[in-house]
Order: structure tokens, then sequence, then C-alpha cells
């Protein structure tokens, strides 16, 4: 079974999207699942330029110690993942607009419930 480079890099980057949103609260240390994305997004890459997947890989554990307080450290570490992700998807030719991204957190979180559509827990 083949599998489209669209949907390839479609799940690579719901892989990145959820470990830039694992690094809320502290640094983490990422899995072989973000190395497997980063894997596959570089090898679809454009330009290719290493140094943004290197640095989205290192971001996720950096403790940033340069930080006056923890808060603050988690705010630069956000910055520095969002702007590497955007940096990834543009350069793999991911669109870039907002119902892309949203399917992408679909992917991750499911659906959105509505609750005046049957069956989203509406008690119909």
């Amino acid at each position: 079974m083949r599998v489209a480079r669209e949907k390839l890099i479609f799940i690579s980057l719901a892989v990145l999207m959820r470990a830039r949103h694992d690094i809320r609260k502290g640094p983490t240390k990422p899995g072989t699942e973000v190395r497997l994305a980063l894997a596959v997004l570089f090898a679809f890459s454009r330009s290719g330029e290493r140094a943004p997947y290197d640095r989205f890989w290192r971001n996720l554990s950096d403790p940033l110690d340069q930080a006056e307080r923890e808060n603050q450290s988690n705010i630069w570490r956000q910055n520095e993942a969002h702007a590497c992700f955007e940096w990834i998807a543009r350069d793999v030719g991911a669109p870039g607009d907002v119902e892309y991204r949203a399917k992408i957190a679909e992917l991750l979180r499911g659906a959105p419930r509505h609750p005046w559509r049957r069956g989203s827990g509406d008690g119909a």
C-alpha cells in the first residue's frame, strides 16, 4: 500500500503540531514519532536546508535558562517552535491557510462538537 506524499506531509505536520502543543508547560524530550516526522518532512523539503528542522528538535527540550521566569521561557519556546513549524510547512509545500491547520487540529483532537447537531452531546 502506497501513501500519497500529501498524506505523509499532513500526518507528519500533525505530529509536529502535537509536539509544539506539548511544550506549553515546559520542555519535553521529543520521541521517535517527532524524529520520524522531521525525517519525512525533510525528505520532502524543497530547500534542502536542515537548520529549521534541527532547531525545531532542539527547541522542544531546551530549558532556555536565560529566561528570568519559567513562564517566559515557555512562551519563548512556543514562539520558536511555531516559527520553525511554519517554516517547515512552507518548505514542504503545505497550504498555509486556516482550513488546512484546522484539519490538522481536527485530526489531533477529533471533530468539533456542536450542541445543535445530533449526536454531539445534546441528548438527542
